[in-house]
């Protein structure tokens, strides 16, 4: 079976066949992408695509685990976590190859399905969640959540949905409020109990 049109000669086997899968769940569900047509993609046999991965399930978490690259964006968080989260969300997403693929445009293909979901639950705890929270102060876990919730909102308005508003990186209206928004979250511009009770105070 020959290669695929599309699929460069130079990457390996394996890497050939996460580009199909890629591919294919960005644009269709969960359910409705079989192994034999992401084998079919990649100019392999089907068997292969179980040797390398396993089972859908397994080739869908590291398809996910590609596309966010969340060990790439996250490695520099004991810099600065704010900025690093704020280029993050603003960062222009247009997609070069399969490794610059949105993960969110992969995320909504599939909320579906109960085992696409465990996949996302598994991958947000774990590769998101947990390593942000060990640089943050507690209640670490749940500032962590926040912001990764904040962030995945953010990004579907912006990539998926297609929010004008949402879109310009270049903006400097949109920047400086998705920066407060982290530090809040982080705590670092959280207002004293006093102050932020003179607040409501003069709301009312």
């Amino acid at each position: 079976m020959g290669k695929k049109p599309g699929l460069s000669s130079t990457i390996s086997t394996r890497e050939r066949i996460l580009a199909a899968a890629t591919r294919r769940f960005a644009s269709q569900s969960y359910d409705q992408t079989g192994l034999r047509d992401i084998a079919a993609d990649a100019g392999v046999d089907v068997a292969y695509v179980h040797r390398s991965f396993g089972s859908k399930q397994q080739l869908f978490a590291e398809v996910i685990r590609s596309a966010a690259r969340a060990d790439h964006h996250l490695d520099d968080l004991s810099r600065d976590v704010v900025a690093v989260l704020t280029h993050r969300a603003l960062a222009r997403t247009d997609a070069v190859s399969f490794r610059d693929m949105d993960p969110l445009s992969i995320a909504v293909h599939s909320l579906s399905c109960p085992e696409a979901i465990e996949v996302h639950h598994e991958f947000v705890v774990n590769d998101l969640i947990e390593p942000l929270a060990r640089h943050l102060d507690g209640p670490a876990k749940h500032r962590a959540a926040l912001m990764v919730a904040f962030m995945t909102g953010f990004s579907i308005l912006k990539n998926v949905v297609g929010i004008k508003e949402l879109q310009d990186a270049e903006d400097r209206k949109i920047a400086p409020m998705v920066r407060d928004v982290f530090e809040a979250l982080a705590g670092a511009s959280a207002p004293p109990p006093e102050k932020s009770a003179s607040l409501e105070r003069r709301r009312k």
